[in-house]
């Protein structure tokens, strides 16, 4: 009698760990997945937005404050030109 309890009382305690576990998982692969689908928006924004040249610079030194000014996160646009 007292090894069948321990049997049961070990399968569910096996029950609960691997609930937990695929519960685990779970959450890391919606995390995952979220962050990859954040990379690929700010990949595909960059790629848009510097494929148009609103202004024409009058020389490289411009150029490069203008794209240092830009810095591109998730789902935003950080910088001003003025």
């Amino acid at each position: 009698m007292y090894i069948d309890l321990h049997v049961s009382n070990n399968r569910r305690t096996c029950g609960v760990q691997i609930e937990r576990v695929e519960r685990f998982v779970s959450t890391v692969d919606a995390a995952l997945r979220q962050r990859d689908n954040q990379h690929q928006l700010v990949s595909l924004a960059t790629a848009r937005i510097e494929s148009y040249d609103a202004i024409d610079a009058p020389n490289d030194e411009c150029v490069k404050v203008r794209r240092s000014s830009l810095s591109f996160g998730p789902g935003l646009i950080i910088g001003y030109l003025g």
